[in-house]
Formats: structure tokens, sequence, C-alpha cells
């Protein structure tokens, strides 16, 4: 993997004692953060988002209906945004990164308050006191 000016080069595959081969690679994981090839030093939050679409999913699925929407909010906010932003500190985010994050968070909350509506959505994470202030 490459970062920098000629990281879309062409190289050879490193060849290994044993016979092998390792090949380069546009994309690597290292302490749960995905790393990007490319001109800067990026991240992916991709994989994060789809973890978190599916443990949202299965959460709801199980409590959702039954428990209040304030239950299901604290178990978001405690278990599964420290998954989503794992790393935010040390990366650099990108104001396309960060959108994507916020609007990872926001569906998830519309299908919770059952809304299609953003302003409702802020307007409840401002009532519950939740979310916004961990995002921006």
């Amino acid at each position: 993997m490459r970062f920098g000016a000629g990281f879309n080069a062409d190289c050879e595959n490193l060849r290994l004692a044993r016979g092998g081969s390792l090949r380069w690679s546009s994309q690597c994981r290292c302490l749960g953060v995905y790393l990007v090839s490319g001109r800067a030093f990026t991240f992916s939050f991709d994989q994060c988002k789809c973890q978190h679409y599916k443990t949202f999913n299965a959460v709801f699925s199980k409590v959702g209906r039954l428990a209040s929407e304030e239950v299901v909010l604290n178990l978001i906010r405690k278990k599964r945004l420290p998954v989503l932003l794992y790393g935010v500190e040390a990366c650099p985010m990108l104001v396309r990164d960060k959108r994507s994050v916020e609007f990872t968070v926001t569906r998830s909350l519309m299908k919770l308050f059952q809304t299609g509506s953003a302003t409702v959505v802020s307007d409840c994470m401002n009532f519950f006191n939740s979310c916004q202030s961990v995002i921006k």
C-alpha cells in the first residue's frame, strides 16, 4: 500500500522467501481503521457504517417496538456510536466523510422516529440531547 504522489504507480509484487508473492493493496485494516491508498493519508468509514446499520437493525428488530425511543436511543449512543466513530480523532476527516457519517446516523434515527424528515430527526436529537454534539 502506498501514499503520496506515486501511489498509483505500477510496482512488482514483493517476493517472499518461501516462493510466494505479496500483492499491493489499495485498502488495508490497521488497528480497526481502514487505510486507503491515495495522494493523501486517508481513511474509509464504509465498513464502520455497514456494521452500524447491521447492529442498529438487529437492536431495533429486538427491542425497537417494545422499548421507548429513549431506551433505544441510549443503546445506540452507548454501544453503536463509539464503534461508528472509532478512530475519528486520529483521522483527517474530510467534509464528505463528516456528512456521510451524519447521514448514517440520521437515517438510523429516521427509522427509529418513523419519519422521513431530517428536520424532525434534528429536533428529536435536540430534545433527547443526543448524537448531534458527537458528530459535529
